[in-house]
């Protein structure tokens, strides 16, 4: 047998060891008079899974970089990372991450692109994968409109969790510079006024928040559509 089949085969028997032991622990205490026990059990075991294989794969990554190889020569997780949304389709990280691998590390990029759709599709409020496609044709495609229009489109679904990521801030520099090179410096200083708050302001930002200042002063404004 194949190396690599045989460690997913012996993740997959540790999972269902695991799985069996939780859920014996844990459903009685979750269950509530008038539920659907077997709707409970199925949706519990789903997320469970999903997130352990996530955790798992999120290790298997950091063990890989830590080996002193490059991340990008790392592909056998990939198999992990579509059984993981297979069995809960809102793991958005695992979109996240399988797209990236299929259109960067192997250069699949029409492949990649569906991957991430199939996760919006499913997760259509989803700030994290929005932003996601954002880059995508920021870096991928070269396509600024279509990045700009994405990205106003993923700042309706900008949630609380989504902050603490460092994502959250390079998204929205890059935004801030669309917003600038488009003259509508309300909405760019309305940005760097949130970069400021975070102490994640950076060297180009500040200097677009001088310039924004000056317009502001005297120089032509565009008001913000």
């Amino acid at each position: 047998m194949n190396r690599k089949y045989g460690i997913i085969l012996l993740i997959s028997l540790v999972i269902l060891g695991i799985t069996t032991t939780y859920f014996t622990r844990t459903l009685s205490v979750k269950y509530k008079a008038g539920e659907n026990i077997g709707s409970l059990l199925v949706g519990n075991f789903r997320v469970f899974l999903a997130s352990f294989l996530w955790n798992r794969i999120d290790m298997y990554h950091h063990f890989w970089e830590f080996s002193g190889k490059s991340p990008n020569t790392e592909n056998a997780s990939l198999y992990l990372v579509k059984l993981s949304v297979a069995i809960d389709p809102h793991m958005v990280r695992a979109y996240s991450l399988g797209a990236y691998m299929l259109y960067d590390w192997n250069k699949r990029k029409n492949t990649g692109y569906s991957f991430l759709m199939e996760g919006i599709k499913n997760n259509p409020q989803s700030f994290y994968l929005w932003k996601d496609l954002y880059f995508y044709y920021l870096f991928i495609e070269k396509n600024k409109s279509k990045a700009f229009h994405t990205g106003l489109r993923a700042l309706k679904y900008i949630n609380k969790p989504d902050i603490v990521d460092e994502q959250y801030y390079l998204f929205l520099r890059g935004m801030i510079q669309m917003y600038y090179n488009r003259r509508e410096y309300q909405n760019a200083n309305k940005f760097i006024k949130i970069l400021v708050q975070m102490n994640m302001l950076k060297s180009f930002t500040n200097k677009m928040s001088v310039k924004i200042q000056e317009v502001y002063n005297g120089k032509e404004k565009k008001q913000s559509f």
